[in-house]
C-alpha cells in the first residue's frame, strides 16, 4: 500500500474545459424549486444529516451533547453499527479516535490543504454544484476547490493512478446514477473521524433524487479487503439549496507550516 501523497491534478480546469466543449444535457435551474427531471441533478446541494458519535460509539445527529466525540462528522454503516474492521483497519481507526478524544496531534490530507478525497468529499459541509455535460457529471465542491468527475458510459480503465478522489465511471439505471470508483489513495480517509481505507478500496454509489427532488440520496458501498472483513454500506444525503452560492475557499497558506504524519508541525 502506498502511503505517499498522490499528485494533485488541476481538475478544476479540466471541468471547465469539459463544460465549454460539450453541450449540457439539461439547463441548470435557477429558482428555488428543483428540476422535475429525475436525471437532472444540476444545481447546488448542501450535505445533510452528518452523524456524530458518542463515546459509546452510537451515532446521533447534531453537536452539543456532553458525550460528543469532537469533530466526528462520519460516514457510518447502515444499522448504526461500527464498520466491519480488519485488525489493520481497527488499529488505524482506534488511533485516530484516541487522538481526537485526548487532543493529541494528528493529521489528515485536509490539514495540509490537500483534497478531502473520496468518499469524505461527499459529506463536506460547504456546498457542491453539479454540472452535467454530454459525457460527464461534474461535482464542483466549495471545499478546497475540489472537483470530482464522473465519466459516463465508459469502462473502468484496467489501470488508474492513485489519487485522493480516485477515478469514477457512471451509468444510469432508470432514475439512479450508478458510479464505480477505484484508484483511491490510502493517504486519504473515509470521514473526519478517521475511518481508514487502503489503496484497494472500491466504492459503488447509487445516487438518486428523493422527496420530489429536494434531496439526493447517495447509497455508498465500500469494498476493501485490507481495511474491512466484508463490504459495508452507508447512506448520505444532500439537500437542494440552489440559493447557495459556492464561495472561494483558500487553504493554501497552511502549506507554509505543513504537518507530518503524526500531526506535528515545524512550530511546536
Amino acid at each position: 500500500m502506498s502511503r505517499k501523497p498522490p499528485t494533485v491534478a488541476l481538475a478544476a480546469f479540466a471541468a471547465l474545459a469539459l463544460a465549454a466543449a460539450a453541450p449540457a444535457t439539461a439547463q441548470a435551474p435557477t429558482g428555488a424549486t428543483p428540476p422535475k427531471d429525475p436525471r437532472n441533478f444540476q444545481g447546488t446541494w448542501m450535505a445533510a444529516s452528518r452523524a456524530h458519535l458518542t463515546r459509546e460509539f452510537k451515532p446521533h445527529l447534531g453537536r452539543g451533547q456532553p458525550d460528543d466525540i469532537p469533530d466526528s462528522e462520519i460516514t457510518w454503516q447502515e444499522g448504526d453499527v461500527m464498520p466491519p474492521f480488519t485488525p489493520w483497519g481497527k488499529a488505524k481507526f482506534d488511533a485516530a479516535v484516541d487522538a481526537q478524544i485526548n487532543n493529541k496531534p494528528h493529521a489528515d490530507p485536509s490539514t495540509n490543504c490537500m483534497p478531502h478525497g473520496l468518499p469524505r468529499l461527499m459529506i463536506a459541509p460547504y456546498g457542491v454544484q453539479v454540472v452535467q455535460t454530454k459525457g460527464t457529471v461534474a461535482f464542483l465542491f466549495a471545499v478546497n476547490h475540489n472537483v470530482r468527475l464522473i465519466h459516463m458510459d465508459q469502462k473502468m480503465p484496467a489501470k488508474v493512478p492513485l489519487t485522493l478522489n480516485g477515478y469514477s465511471v457512471g451509468h444510469w439505471e432508470g432514475d439512479t446514477l450508478v458510479v464505480n470508483s477505484k484508484g483511491i489513495s490510502s493517504f486519504g480517509i473515509i470521514d473526519q473521524l478517521g475511518t481508514p481505507h487502503s489503496d484497494e478500496l472500491k466504492v459503488t454509489e447509487r445516487i438518486r433524487k428523493i422527496n420530489d427532488g429536494k434531496n439526493l440520496e447517495d447509497t455508498m458501498t465500500f469494498d476493501d479487503p485490507v481495511a474491512y472483513t466484508r463490504p459495508w454500506t452507508a447512506k448520505i444525503y444532500q439537500n437542494w439549496d440552489n440559493g447557495h452560492r459556492i464561495s472561494e475557499y483558500v487553504c493554501e497558506e497552511n502549506n507554509r507550516n505543513a504537518s507530518d504524519a503524526e500531526g506535528h508541525t515545524s512550530v511546536r
